[in-house]
């Protein structure tokens, strides 16, 4: 029955099919807004999740230079100067100390709600 029409004119009859069709009303609607909205989370938690690593790995070096002289000045086998602390504008290997911190603090916070939202999910399932 289909057959006596053309290739082109079937496979446009089905393209139109596929956007004439009714929705069904059991299926949830998807509203454009909470699509936009998904979008647009999304690529902020992305960019603060990259600002807080590249804070905490690259920025100045990065946390992981620091943390063995800071031992050894906390303990006091070493003095800051040893380390090339000159004043408050030359930290030496401390530069950056306090954006590699608060990039610490701001992704233990971060763990910390994502382990309470799955927390959360737990009790309530």
């Amino acid at each position: 029955m289909t057959a006596d029409r053309p290739l082109w004119r079937r496979t446009l009859d089905l393209v139109i099919d596929i956007f004439e069709e009714e929705d069904d009303p059991n299926e949830p609607g998807y509203d454009p807004a909470h699509v936009g909205a998904m979008i647009v989370i999304v690529l902020v938690s992305i960019t603060v999740l990259f600002w807080d690593l590249w804070s905490l790995l690259v920025c100045e070096g990065g946390i992981f230079p620091k943390i063995w002289p800071a031992i050894l000045v906390a303990t006091g086998r070493r003095t800051i100067a040893d380390f090339g602390y000159k004043h408050w504008y030359d930290q030496g290997v401390f530069e950056g100390w306090v954006v590699n911190l608060g990039a610490l603090l701001f992704l233990a916070f971060i763990v910390g709600c994502v382990i309470s939202v799955f927390r959360g999910k737990r009790r309530s399932a």
